[in-house]
């Protein structure tokens, strides 16, 4: 009996194949606008994150909570070796570079910049961040003590080229002395953030130390997660492993916050996308119901003359209507498939615009997330056979002898 119904259910779908065909078409087109969006925003997501954490910040930091709220040299972290320890003991753990960190006043013959100095290892800087690959003028730093990395726009205000003569100028750590330092250009580098090009420089941790009069001061530890997947399991670990006295650990999420809201005003607009879409999708699913049910309110009166029961009825109806759901779901994943795969391998390039200060530098690339696909789906599903009720109910109220006049 059930197949005999569905069967029937079907059938009906196609008995009209243009207007079937053009509402599924209109329902797919709905759906695939959802995937592709939500694979967009998962493509941009993942890139901007990507881009964050890899070029400089790391996935997570441990600082003095004093030195993260006033910015000021003193507030090293505590507890260093035994930080060193527990840090090298993490497995899940790829690198951590320690740096050391200082306001400094940064002086060429042509002019003058306030910056941020950072003082790297630069071997196991490579591991954490980018920062050798932005090089586009001289080289990385290297063992000489003297060698200082700037910014493309900081060199262009300074006036300097690779090998020119630069004075830095800063307090020491305890802040009762000024010492100055003649350093030589080792290699310029562009990160594409105005920020980064204009407002840092780079020494080696070492000399670092020596300038500020500290023999084995940080100020910050950045580490870099082997496995990106478990990060957001890996988080709540490492706050209440390193997150002890005066030291804090922080992740990327806490040490951005405006690109962790970016991404939550995202799920936002996907959130209204979904609303919008899902009411276009009811008109032309009430439409088209209506004119199919009310087209057949002869055929309805004749079976309720002959005693079919209403319930019958009801389910052949919401059979036609779980069919065209289908019928929309697979022309969506067709559609999906076609404009998906072009969007995957070409993306879309914003030629380089900064959002919540990250510069998009590449494309953007389009993410299929199966667990969304399932969502919409079914939420379609869902949402079609509830729209249904209202045409159908209508439909059933008429009385049989009133459907046989009209016709």
């Amino acid at each position: 009996m059930k197949m005999i119904l569905i069967k029937i259910g079907i059938l009906n779908v196609f008995r009209n194949k243009r207007r079937s065909f053009l509402t599924s078409l209109a329902i797919g087109v709905g759906l695939m606008s959802l995937i592709l969006a939500d694979g967009l925003m998962l493509g941009m997501k993942n890139y901007m994150v990507n881009s964050v954490t890899e070029d400089f910040l790391g996935h997570g930091q441990i600082h003095n909570k004093a030195f993260r709220n006033t910015n000021k040299t003193k507030f090293i972290l505590e507890n260093l070796e035994d930080l060193k320890t527990e840090i090298g003991s993490s497995e899940e753990l790829k690198a951590a570079s320690f740096r050391a960190i200082s306001p400094a006043l940064i002086a060429s013959a042509e002019g003058s910049n306030q910056i941020g100095l950072f003082g790297i290892e630069p071997e196991v800087e490579k591991k954490v961040s980018r920062l050798a690959k932005f090089i586009i003028a001289g080289t990385y730093l290297d063992n000489d003590p003297r060698s200082i990395l700037i910014g493309q726009k900081l060199a262009k205000k300074l006036n300097v080229e690779v090998g020119g003569k630069i004075v830095i100028t800063l307090s020491t750590l305890k802040g009762d002395s000024i010492s100055q330092e003649l350093l030589k250009v080792a290699g310029i580098f562009a990160f594409g953030s105005r920020d980064f090009d204009n407002q840092m420089a780079f020494i080696n941790l070492k000399k670092m130390q020596n300038i500020l009069h500290c023999s084995n001061c940080v100020h910050e530890v950045a580490i870099k997660f082997k496995n990106l997947n478990e990060l957001e399991t890996h988080f709540p670990n490492y706050k209440k492993r390193f997150s002890k006295g005066e030291n804090i650990f922080e992740s990327w999420r806490d040490l951005v916050p405006a690109l962790d809201s970016a991404f939550k005003l995202n799920d936002i607009s996907i959130f209204f996308l979904v609303i919008l879409l899902g009411i276009l999708v009811g008109a032309g699913i009430i439409n088209t119901l209506y004119m199919s049910l009310f087209e057949r309110k002869f055929e309805f009166g004749v079976l309720l003359a002959i005693g079919t029961r209403k319930k019958l009825l009801f389910q052949i109806v919401m059979i036609e209507s779980l069919a065209l759901a289908i019928g929309s779901i697979i022309l969506g994943s067709i559609l999906t498939l076609i404009f998906g795969t072009f969007l995957a391998v070409k993306g879309i390039d914003y030629g380089g615009i900064s959002f919540v200060g990250v510069a998009l530098r590449e494309p953007i690339y389009f993410v299929f997330n199966p667990k969304a696909f399932f969502i919409f789906s079914g939420g379609l599903i869902v949402f079609t056979m509830m729209i249904s009720v209202y045409p159908v109910f209508r439909l059933l109220q008429i009385k049989p002898s009133e459907a046989l006049k009209l016709n």
